[in-house]
C-alpha cells in the first residue's frame, strides 16, 4: 500500500530470531555464557507467578530442542536458550532447562547497550535515501510508550527480537557485516559499476 516507501532505509520490522547471534556475542563478551554451556530445551520456559500460582507465565520455544550448546542454539534458533542468556532464570523458577540454581542473564540494560553498539535504534548514516532509526526496547522506552514497568518477560521477548524491537533491513545488513568483518560498523554506500548509471 506504500509503493514509494524505501523499505531498505525507512521500513521498520520486528527482526525476530535474526538478532540471536548479537545476543550470543553480548553474552560471550560479558561472560554470561560459555559456548559449551548446555541447556535442555523443552517446550517452554515456565516462570511461576507468586501472586497467582495457578497462572504461571509460559515462554514457548518453536519446538522441543533437546540438550544443546550455544552454537546449536543459534543453528536451531532455540528460544529457550536465548530467553535464559538474555533474561536469566530466577530462583523461583529453578530447577528448569537443566539448571539447578539461578542463572544470571545479560539483563535488559546490557542487551540494549550491545544492540545499540551494533547500530540498531539509529540511522546508519547512509548517503542514499531518508532513514528511520527503529527501536531498541528498554525500560525507559516502555515507560514512555506504555506507562508500565519493565518485566522479566519483556527481556525474554527482546532477547529473541520480539516485543518492541524494530529495525530496518539496512541496519540488519550492516550489523551482520560488523560481525563478519570483526572491525565494527561501516557506513553503507553505493558504488557505481560499469553497468550501473551514475546517481545524482
Amino acid at each position: 500500500r506504500f509503493p514509494f516507501l524505501n523499505k531498505v532505509t525507512r521500513g521498520v520490522y520486528t527482526p525476530g530470531s535474526i538478532v540471536k547471534p548479537f545476543i550470543a556475542y553480548a553474552a560471550l563478551r560479558e561472560d554470561v555464557v560459555h559456548p559449551s554451556l548446555e541447556i535442555e530445551g523443552g517446550d517452554a520456559l515456565v516462570i511461576p507467578n507468586p501472586y497467582t500460582p495457578s497462572a504461571p507465565a509460559r515462554f514457548a520455544d518453536w519446538r522441543r530442542q533437546g540438550t544443546i550448546d550455544l552454537r546449536e542454539a543459534i543453528a536451531f534458533s532455540s528460544n529457550i536458550y536465548f530467553f535464559l542468556i538474555g533474561g536469566g532464570l530466577p530462583e523461583i523458577a529453578v530447577p528448569q532447562a537443566g539448571l539447578r540454581e539461578p542463572f544470571a542473564g545479560l539483563g535488559i540494560e546490557k542487551i540494549a547497550r550491545y544492540m545499540r553498539e551494533f547500530g540498531f535504534g539509529k540511522p546508519t548514516g547512509a548517503a542514499f535515501g531518508e532513514e528511520v532509526g527503529g527501536t531498541v526496547p528498554d525500560p525507559e522506552w516502555k515507560r514512555q510508550v506504555f506507562a508500565e514497568a519493565w518485566r522479566l518477560g519483556d527481556t525474554y521477548n527482546t532477547a529473541i527480537g520480539q516485543f518492541g524491537f524494530q529495525v530496518t533491513p539496512l541496519q540488519m545488513v550492516r550489523a551482520y557485516a560488523a560481525l563478519a568483518n570483526g572491525e565494527g560498523l561501516v557506513t553503507p554506500r553505493l558504488t557505481p559499476t560499469e553497468d550501473m548509471p551514475e546517481m545524482d
